[in-house]
């Protein structure tokens, strides 16, 4: 099962998963949880699901030529899709990197080969995202000397081996890495080291530092905890290029109010430059009310909120409005438009949709609202 975890201590289950699974839920974008079985489906290879709501969706069915019994979960790229790994399955049955968008169409990326091992093959971890736009793991075997590798797979889909795990600094890398907001790659092996107990390790490639969210999406008026370094120096909080209020806790921890509803990259600023989050902040639009509540077409509408400045579109009823005016972040002023039907406003923006709670009444040109 899919559960969630109140702060005060309390299970709720969201929705049922089809069978075993390891990997981590990933919230996409779109808001929904995305998630990997490694066995069931039509062929019984693993599964890739979506849950929306309390509703549980298999998007793809692993039939073994695209890969067999995902472990690793998986992560969203800047591209907007879904990639992750297999323990087997793909053109040598030794695992493959794929892609995935969330309509449920997938692509293999790398199909991995015991035989031309030098690449590694057999990856139990997932990907992880890199600041830079990159995506990162290991592979259990293969490399120079057979103990598994460091992977990184670029956003031109170029595939290169990091590192070679040798048996004295670790072999067998099960755990799906992490990127430190100093820059530096950690994880884990089973096997290797000094006692063949496994070993934790840490890569230096070269990779800038930044600040990660502790989460990536929030209504206007919310704190976001940020992680970083060097926030004892720090200067200013922008979302977006609009600044925020912020509260220094530590050197590495700081707190910042979401200002008006620019969606995009946090960065701080420092005596020594400007540190720039590795997740876009989706600033969440809300509709609290409108004014008139009724009118015909043509009729001027007053929608108040927040999180509006970036408004996309507008809907009364399902159809869109032709012109608004974007008032400040917390208002828009628009015309019914023809041919709208009553029901609800609906406002979109780069930071997600919003529905009002109330029903807009179209009017007859003849009737009073």
């Amino acid at each position: 099962m899919a559960y969630q975890l109140t702060p005060n201590g309390t299970v709720n289950v969201i929705a049922t998963i089809p069978t075993t699974t390891y990997g981590a839920l990933l919230q996409a974008k779109d808001g929904s949880f995305y998630g990997v079985t490694e066995f069931g489906g039509t062929y019984s290879a693993g599964t890739i699901y979506q849950i929306a709501g309390h509703n549980t969706t298999i998007l793809y069915n692993f039939d073994g030529p695209h890969g067999s019994f995902p472990v690793g979960g998986l992560v969203e790229g800047a591209d907007g899709y879904f990639y992750g790994t297999t323990t087997a399955g793909g053109d040598s049955n030794a695992g493959v990197i794929y892609k995935i968008n969330p309509a449920g169409s997938l692509t293999v990326m790398v199909n991995w080969d015991s035989v031309q091992n030098l690449p590694g093959y057999q990856a139990y971890a997932g990907l992880v995202a890199g600041a830079d736009g990159n995506l990162y793991g290991a592979t259990i075997w293969g490399g120079l000397y057979g103990a598994g590798t460091i992977l990184q797979l670029t956003i031109d889909d170029a595939y290169s081996v990091l590192y070679n795990f040798d048996t004295p600094t670790g072999s067998g890398a099960y755990a799906t890495p992490m990127q430190h907001t100093r820059g530096q790659l950690f994880g884990m092996t089973k096997r290797g080291g000094a006692q063949g107990n496994g070993v934790v390790y840490s890569l230096d490639d070269g990779l800038q530092p930044f600040i990660s969210p502790l989460f990536n999406l929030g209504p206007v008026g919310a704190t976001v905890g940020i992680l970083g370094q060097g926030f004892s120096q720090a200067t200013d909080v922008e979302f977006n290029g609009t600044a925020a209020s912020f509260h220094v806790i530590s050197d590495t921890y700081m707190t910042a109010m979401v200002p008006s509803g620019e969606t995009g990259f946090i960065t701080v600023g420092l005596a020594s430059g400007y540190l720039t989050s590795n997740r876009i902040f989706r600033v969440i639009p809300q509709i609290t009310g409108f004014t008139p509540p009724a009118g015909a077409v043509g009729a001027t509408v007053v929608i108040h909120g927040m999180g509006l400045i970036q408004t996309i579109t507008i809907t009364f009823g399902g159809v869109p409005v032709q012109e608004y005016t974007v008032n400040s972040d917390s208002q828009l002023t628009t015309k019914v438009p023809p041919g709208a039907q009553t029901g609800q406003i609906v406002v979109k923006t780069p930071g997600g949709t919003t529905t009002s709670s109330q029903v807009f009444t179209v009017a007859s040109p003849t009737a009073k609202p």
